[in-house]
């Protein structure tokens, strides 16, 4: 193993799970809706 190289394992795998993640934040957006926030 070369120690002076960073290697991802299993790299194709993570870049389509990060791709899934920003895909899904950025059909639904960021947080919550403000009615949660709210006091009653």
């Amino acid at each position: 193993m070369n120690t002076n190289r960073h290697e991802l394992l299993l790299q194709d795998e993570v870049y389509q799970i990060v791709g899934y993640a920003r895909e899904a934040l950025n059909t639904l957006g960021h947080g919550l809706l403000e009615k949660p926030y709210e006091y009653e």
